[in-house]
């Protein structure tokens, strides 16, 4: 339910999953995986705060060079004219790229802790499952929140973490 942007959800889980959790082990998994959702939403949060204050028409550059233009917005959809087109997805389907240069406009693009929920955001985006460019990136931003002291050094595991129950 993290990456579906269920956030209510996810934490009642989270919180149903510290009774499950046996091993010292899970007990700090659960405490990443937790810290992985509270960042995650926080990205969330900006992206949302960024969209409902865009207008229509709107322009911004996604990447280094593409032009967007704001269409229209739901809490659910999204729908930008790029390269001619309107373009729609769903927030869960929306290009982690596009995603980003939308809540550059809400965060500060370099601070320690946005990078940090961008790369928790990432890691769990059904959009970025699979892509290891965006993984990679990722990773690498978590490490620069990490050296900044703004996430604990135990971060960097998320990406490897195994979170079945045996």
């Amino acid at each position: 339910s993290i990456g579906l942007q269920q956030y209510v959800q996810a934490t009642q889980q989270l919180e149903e999953a510290r009774s499950l959790a046996k091993t010292s082990q899970q007990t700090e998994q659960l405490a990443r995986l937790t810290r992985v959702r509270e960042l995650a939403q926080e990205f969330s949060e900006a992206l949302q705060r960024a969209v409902s204050g865009m207008g229509a028409g709107e322009t911004f550059i996604v990447g280094k060079s593409t032009d967007a233009s704001f269409v229209d917005a739901s809490p659910e959809r999204l729908t930008l004219r790029i390269e001619g087109k309107n373009q729609s997805w769903t927030m869960t389907e929306l290009p982690i790229g596009i995603a980003f240069a939308i809540v550059d406009m809400a965060m500060d693009r370099e601070h320690p802790r946005s990078l940090a929920a961008k790369a928790a955001f990432t890691l769990v985006h059904p959009a970025s499952q699979g892509k290891e460019l965006a993984l990679n990136r990722a990773q690498q931003m978590m490490a620069e929140a990490i050296d900044a002291g703004v996430v604990t050094q135990d971060m960097a595991q998320v990406f490897s973490d195994d979170y079945k129950l045996p």
